[in-house]
Order: C-alpha cells, then structure tokens, then sequence
C-alpha cells in the first residue's frame, strides 16, 4: 500500500482528504501488521509514533473483537471538524441495527486528526476516545 500513497497523484490525494478512507486503511493494515508496518508508520501522527511501537497492542485490540467490522461513517468531534472519529465495532457481519452516529459507544475508536503540515488525515489514536484538545495539530 505505501508505494500506492503518491500525494500528488489524483486518487492517492482523494484517500488523503478522506478520513474514512485512511481510518480502513489503517484497520485493514493492522490485520497484517507485519507485511503493513511501513504503511502504518505512514498513516500515524509523528507525534504519536513512539507510542504505537511495532503496533502489537493495537493489533492485540483489533483482535479481542469478535468478528470485528468498521461502519463507514466518519463522526467528527463536536465543534472541530479536524477530528474525527471512526468506529470499529464487534460482530459485523451480524449487525443488522447500527447506533446513531452520534453515540461513540463501540468498542474501539479511530482518533484522526486533518493535519494541514502533511496534507492528509492521519491516526492518531486507537482505543479510547482521543479528546481533540489533546490531538496534536501540527504547525
């Protein structure tokens, strides 16, 4: 997927202004870390990368979800549409009623913040809600 992430060419740059496109590139790549490690380094925040180290504890959170699916939906924060979140939740393929997008109570969330310095959204959490004011903006 890396080699595929050219900025400048037309499709790559629709993926980046897109955050529900690079929150399930982000949650494709972690069910293959290993063969996607480069792409996730990509896609994460400089500020947050020490933190996900080789991503072991956010594939070992993707993977204590059964039958984990993510909803296509990108739910940004409340008065600051530079954060969104993106839902990753259990037992997709069963699902047959989805929450209003208002109610973050999913198992899992993808934190992405629009950063103006990349020219894309990148992740910049996994887990838990990330608050925006403590999401890193760049300059």
């Amino acid at each position: 997927m890396t080699e595929d992430f050219d900025l400048y060419a037309e499709e790559s740059q629709e993926i980046a202004n897109d955050p529900r496109r690079i929150g399930y590139w982000f949650f494709r790549a972690l069910h293959d870390r290993a063969k996607n490690l480069d792409d996730l380094h990509l896609i994460v925040t400089p500020e947050s990368r020490p933190t996900w180290g080789s991503f072991e504890i956010a594939a070992a959170l993707l993977d204590s979800i059964e039958d984990p699916g993510m909803l296509q939906e990108a739910v940004y924060a409340e008065g600051d549409l530079d954060v969104c979140y993106m839902r990753v939740i259990r037992e997709a393929k069963e699902h047959t009623f989805i929450t209003p997008a208002t109610l973050l109570d999913d198992p899992l969330l993808i934190t992405l913040v629009w950063r103006p310095d990349h020219g894309r959204w990148m992740v910049h959490g996994f887990g838990d809600k990330v608050h925006p004011d403590t999401v890193p903006r760049g300059v």
